[in-house]
């Protein structure tokens, strides 16, 4: 199962011995980027301190957003504060955590995801070891269509559709293909 996204998070996080690490499964091109997990050392994040992050996609990349990878222990977490410009993402792998988006608490498990419009504020605590991906990305309004409420939910709750009549290809479309929404966020099994 992958998240549908330019970048891709494979669910594999054991680390390569020293030996092994003068070769590498590396590969950028001008519209992808394939760079296993122990190729991405850890970064830090002002709004999620003492959180290990790993930056998987950025600008810098080519990308027009930042993706990040972020591992949390019990307690810890992050927050951002309505900007009016940039809008979240999250989902999350594994553990349980909670959020709270202007006040309003959910309960977050595997395979739950909200999408945060930049009108919002938000704060994610870890219950205990929680695994996320957290996507940022400038918001562009469609002209004369109403900024987007706060979106959560949870994979197994959104119908899968046979892709390209292909049975075995299941698409679920974790935000809705309506015209507020500037983004599209999928698994693809």
């Amino acid at each position: 199962v992958y998240l549908l996204c330019p970048v891709f998070v494979f669910q594999s996080y054991a680390m390569r011995a020293q030996n092994q690490l003068l070769t590498s499964r590396t590969e950028v091109r001008s519209r992808f980027a394939l760079i296993p997990l122990e190729g991405i050392p850890n970064s830090r994040l002002p709004h999620w301190p003492n959180a290990a992050v790993r930056v998987l996609a950025s600008p810098a990349l080519g990308a027009n957003f930042v993706q990040y990878l972020i591992d949390l222990e019990r307690g810890q977490g992050g927050q951002h504060t309505a900007d009016g410009r940039v809008e979240h993402f999250l989902y999350i792998l594994s553990g349980i955590a909670t959020l709270t988006i202007d006040k309003a608490k959910h309960k977050l498990a595997a395979g739950s995801f909200a999408l945060i419009p930049p009108t919002s504020s938000y704060q994610l605590q870890a219950s205990g070891k929680v695994t996320l991906l957290l996507l940022r990305k400038v918001y562009e309004p469609a002209p004369d269509v109403a900024m987007f409420a706060p979106l959560v939910g949870n994979q197994a709750d959104v119908q899968g559709t046979v892709f390209c009549n292909d049975p075995g290809a299941i698409l679920q479309l974790l935000i809705p293909d309506e015209w507020q929404y500037d983004i599209a966020m999928n698994i693809f099994t």
